[in-house]
């Protein structure tokens, strides 16, 4: 079996059927563990760092590479399954305009 021939009766018609199928099953528990997700993410952008001397935990404040972290999966669930934007193409337009090419756009006004 050969990478794309899965990759094409994945995408058949028939296999999206028995996947639609298999979610609209699971839509509550679904939206459950979406929560789960959102509540695991929210606590992770309030994480502090926390460490064990002398047999005392302290709190050393903000972990901030747990919540950068938790900043990226955010963003990352967000995005899922949608299209990246790209930047507009300004290479076409023109940046600057001369002298002459405005004198001339405005006699062109003028006659219509």
């Amino acid at each position: 079996m050969s990478r794309d021939w899965a990759a094409k009766e994945l995408g058949s018609v028939e296999c999206r059927q028995i996947l639609v199928s298999l979610v609209n099953g699971t839509l509550e528990r679904m939206a459950q563990l979406f929560i789960t997700v959102l509540d695991t993410i929210e606590a992770g952008m309030k994480a502090d760092k926390m460490v064990v001397a002398k047999g005392m935990t302290v709190n050393l404040g903000a972990d901030h590479y747990a919540r950068l972290t938790a900043v990226k999966r955010f963003l990352e669930l967000l995005t899922a399954g949608r299209p990246v934007p790209r930047a507009p193409d300004d290479s076409a337009a023109p940046k600057t305009i001369t002298l002459q090419e405005l004198e001339l756009l405005i006699k062109q006004n003028k006659k219509q």
